[in-house]
C-alpha cells in the first residue's frame, strides 16, 4: 500500500479539490476532535476515511488574515493583513493599530489563479472577507463567486439574510429564496447546484461557510436536540451554538451525499477546516486555553481533516504542526501544478504525508497580531518551535513560554526557568519579524495620565514607563 500510495505520488491524478472553510469552529467542536456535546456523525464518519492533523493551525487568530494565506500561501504578516477587514478601531489604550490594505493585493497570484491555470474551474460560495468588489472573488480567481463580499459575518441567517434592508451585513450577490430557509442550507445548495452543472474540467469549490459566526441563530428543529441541555452550566447561546454544529454536520453530509450520488467521490479531494479558533464563552475549547483573538492554543489551533478515497490515507493521524499557509503548495504538489515562480511562498506542502510518508519534524511556525481584537485581547506575536511556544506581548514587553507537549493548556509559564530557549525564541521570532517587513502597533499619541483615553488612572512616569518598555520590545 504505501508503495503505490508513493506512486501516486509521482504522477498524480488531477482530482476535484473542495476546501470547506468554517468561520470560528473550535479545535474541539467534532466528535473526532474531543467534544462529547455536539453532534457531528457525518464529519466523524468523514474524518476515519481520511488523515486527521491533530495539531493543525490558522495562520491568525481572527478570519480575514487566514483567509488571506490561504489565497496565497504567505503568512499574513507578510501580505500586510493582520486583522479581520477593516478591523476594530480602538484608540482608547496604550498602543494604536497600524494600518492596513482594505483588500486582497491584486498584483499576488492566488491558490485559485493558479489551479485555474492548470485547467480547473473554480467557484467560491460563502464568505469572502477580502476586499469589496473590484477585489472580491472574481477578481482573485473564482470564475463564480455566490455570497461572497466584504463582510464578515450575515445580519441574519434565516432568508431574507438582511437582504431587506440597508445593513452593511449582508449576504450578497445572493438571490432569490423562501420564508425559513436557512443560509447554511441554501449555500449547501448552491455548491451541490454547482456540481451538478458541471463540465468536464475538474472543479476547486471553496465553501466558505458563515456558521458558526455570529450572530448565534438556528433552525428550530436543530435547537430542539439541545434545548434540554440548558441550564446553570450551559447556556442557551451555548445550545444554539451546538444547534448550528449539528446543522452544518448535516449538511457535510449531503454534499458528500452529493459526491457520490454524481460518480465523483473518489475523485474528489475534501478538506474541512476552520479559519479560527472558537470563540470563548460560545464554545468550550479547553484544554486549549482562551479563543478568538488571542495566541494561545485556543485562538489558532483548528480541526484538519482531508479525504480522498483510495488516494489520501485512511484512519491516520499526523501529530505534524501544519498551518493554512500549506494549503496552497500543498494542494498544487497533489495535483502535479506549477507553484509561481515570481511569488514567496511560506507554506511548506503536507502532501507526502497525505499519502502516508512520516511526518515532518522540525518546522518553525510564526504569528503576528498587532492589534487589539478587544481591549483584553492586545497586540502579540508567537512563534512555536519544535514542542516550544513563546508568545510575545507588546504593551507589557513580557514573554510567556510554554512545552506545548507537556502543557497543551498554557498553564506553565516557563520564561524563567528557561531563559536559553527564550531568548533563543525570542531572537528567532525578531529576525522573522524583520524578515516579512512585519508592521507593528505604535506608541498612542492620546496616552494621558488623566484616564481620557480610557486607561487606568496611572501616573505621567509609569506612562513614560510603559511605552519604554514598548519600545524595547521592538528593538527600538
Amino acid at each position: 500500500m504505501t508503495s503505490l500510495l508513493l506512486a501516486f505520488a509521482i504522477t498524480p491524478a488531477r482530482p476535484n479539490i473542495i476546501l470547506i472553510l468554517i468561520d470560528d469552529l473550535g479545535w474541539k467542536d467534532f466528535g473526532v476532535q474531543g467534544t462529547t456535546v455536539y453532534k457531528t456523525p457525518q464529519i466523524d464518519r468523514f474524518a476515519a476515511e481520511g488523515t486527521r492533523f491533530s495539531q493543525s493551525y490558522a495562520a491568525a487568530s481572527v478570519c480575514s488574515p487566514t483567509r488571506a494565506s490561504i489565497a496565497t500561501g504567505q503568512n499574513p504578516a507578510r501580505i500586510g493583513i493582520t486583522d479581520w477587514l477593516p478591523g476594530a478601531n480602538i484608540r482608547t489604550q496604550m498602543l494604536v493599530s497600524p494600518a492596513m490594505p482594505d483588500h486582497l493585493n491584486p498584483q499576488l497570484i492566488t491558490l485559485p489563479e493558479s489551479l485555474r491555470s492548470e485547467g480547473y474551474a473554480t467557484w467560491n460560495v460563502g464568505k469572502w472577507h477580502l476586499g469589496a468588489d473590484p477585489y472580491g472573488p472574481t477578481a482573485n480567481g473564482f470564475d463564480v463567486n455566490i455570497a461572497g463580499n466584504e463582510t464578515g459575518q450575515p445580519t441574519s441567517y434565516f432568508y431574507p439574510y438582511g437582504n431587506d434592508g440597508n445593513d452593511y451585513n449582508r449576504v450578497r450577490p445572493l438571490s432569490g429564496g423562501n420564508p425559513g430557509e436557512y443560509l447554511t442550507d441554501r449555500l449547501t445548495d448552491e455548491a451541490i447546484g454547482l456540481i451538478s452543472r458541471h463540465d468536464s474540467r475538474p472543479f476547486f469549490l471553496q465553501l466558505s461557510h458563515y456558521t458558526v459566526h455570529m450572530p448565534l441563530q438556528a433552525k428550530p428543529s436543530d435547537f430542539a436536540k439541545y434545548e434540554s441541555l440548558i441550564g446553570k452550566d450551559f447556556s442557551k447561546r451555548r445550545a444554539t451554538y451546538a444547534a448550528m454544529v449539528d446543522n452544518l454536520d448535516q449538511n457535510v453530509g449531503r454534499l458528500m451525499a452529493k459526491l457520490k450520488e454524481s460518480g465523483l467521490d473518489d475523485n474528489t479531494l475534501v478538506m474541512i477546516t476552520s479559519d479560527n479558533g472558537g470563540l470563548h464563552g460560545v464554545t468550550d475549547n479547553k484544554p486549549l486555553r482562551e479563543g478568538k483573538g488571542f495566541l494561545y492554543e485556543g485562538g489558532i489551533r483548528t480541526p484538519l481533516l482531508v479525504r480522498w478515497p483510495g488516494r489520501v490515507a485512511a484512519r491516520a493521524v499526523s501529530d505534524s504542526p501544519v498551518t493554512t499557509i500549506d494549503y496552497y503548495p500543498t494542494l498544487i504538489e497533489m495535483i502535479g501544478g506549477k507553484l509561481p515562480r515570481s511569488q514567496v511562498q511560506d507554506g511548506l506542502s503536507f502532501a507526502s504525508q497525505l499519502f502516508g510518508k512520516p511526518s515532518k519534524k522540525g518546522r518553525t511556525l510564526y504569528w503576528h497580531y498587532p492589534h487589539y481584537h478587544t481591549v483584553s485581547r492586545p497586540p502579540a506575536s508567537a512563534i512555536r518551535r519544535g514542542d516550544f511556544k513563546l508568545i510575545h506581548w507588546y504593551e507589557t514587553g513580557k514573554n510567556e513560554l510554554y512545552n506545548l507537549a507537556l502543557d497543551p493548556g498554557e498553564s506553565n509559564n516557563l520564561a524563567d526557568t528557561h531563559p536559553k530557549a527564550q531568548a533563543d525564541l525570542k531572537a528567532n521570532l525578531n529576525s522573522w519579524l524583520k524578515k516579512v517587513n512585519a508592521k507593528f502597533a505604535s506608541p498612542n499619541p492620546n496616552l494621558k495620565p488623566d484616564g481620557v483615553t480610557g486607561l487606568p488612572k496611572t501616573s505621567v512616569g509609569e506612562c513614560s514607563c510603559r511605552l519604554s518598555v514598548y519600545r524595547d520590545a521592538r528593538g527600538n
